[in-house]
């Protein structure tokens, strides 16, 4: 019979750690087993490499909102060795070098609850305008594309909103000024990749930060997401191909000033606009 194990002097408080109650080495390898056939495999250095930050972050911030294991020096050793003398695998076997395992489950769905999309543009798509509008919007450009121009439908549109917000935003000074309003919703799914700032404008050859924010939504087809302070990118397929943004607070003081008739008011703008190429 096995020698009774001593419990730790200084047992870890967490509302989440389950604790592996016990006694024997032969039930302690049984039950930290049985935790990670059923999930308890997610690592530090995993959900840090998921969510882009520092294994510090990661202990401090997710380990006490997600269940999970740990595995103190002692269980270890005899992991450790119930690994070597019955022949575990390599693959289960490195899990018992970690100090924390956490539940792949339950650290899923705490991202899934936790993670904010944060919208900081009303985008807006063909089936927003009148389609004889944009029948007529491209005929226009394609004429001003014929003498020398170099128009595209998405930068017309992004013209006529600097329009609309120098209109409307400008004060006493000649100086354009707002606050961008954002809005923040939860996704209630799991991101499946995230991305940094970093990594983006490397992939895409971005050297300039207002370039990066002009693209990442509209052109690129990422959308901002945010866990506590980190803020990270996930890329998205659009069902509806959007031709231009608006920052959110430009539209909703538009809105209130135009309500149902602002979309009357873009398309007159963006049409007067290109009046020469009728």
């Amino acid at each position: 019979m096995d020698r009774v194990i001593k419990n730790e002097q200084k047992p870890y408080k967490e509302t989440n750690l389950i604790r592996i109650e016990s006694k024997s080495r032969k039930d302690i390898c049984s039950e930290y087993l049985h935790y990670i056939e059923n999930g308890y495999r997610l690592t530090i250095d995993d959900a840090a490499t998921y969510l882009n930050c520092t294994g510090p972050y990661v202990i401090n911030t997710i380990v006490p909102e997600v269940k999970h294991i740990r595995i103190t020096r002692l269980s270890k050793m005899i992991l450790m060795k119930y690994a070597k003398d019955n022949g575990i695998e390599e693959r289960r076997a490195r899990l018992f070098t970690k100090r924390i395992l956490l539940s792949e489950d339950n650290f899923k769905e705490h991202i899934r609850n936790s993670v904010e999309l944060v919208i900081s543009y009303k985008k807006f798509s063909e089936n927003d305008f009148e389609p004889g509008f944009i029948d007529e919007i491209k005929k226009r450009i394609a004429r001003g594309n014929e003498k020398g121009k170099k128009l595209t439908l998405q930068s017309h549109m992004t013209r006529i909103t600097d329009i609309l917000k120098k209109k409307y935003f400008t004060d006493e000074n000649g100086v354009v000024r707002f606050e961008n309003q954002q809005e923040n919703l939860h996704i209630n799914s799991f991101p499946v990749k995230l991305y940094t700032q970093k990594e983006i404008m490397k992939e895409y050859g971005i050297k300039y930060k207002v370039d990066f924010y002009k693209q990442v939504e509209l052109k690129l087809g990422f959308r901002r997401l945010k866990y506590g302070n980190l803020v990270r990118f996930e890329k998205v397929k659009e069902d509806e191909k959007y031709i231009f943004q608006m920052y959110l607070s430009i539209y909703r003081r538009l809105q209130e000033l135009y309500g149902e008739d602002l979309i009357n008011i873009i398309q007159n703008e963006a049409l007067i606009k290109l009046d020469k190429y009728k």
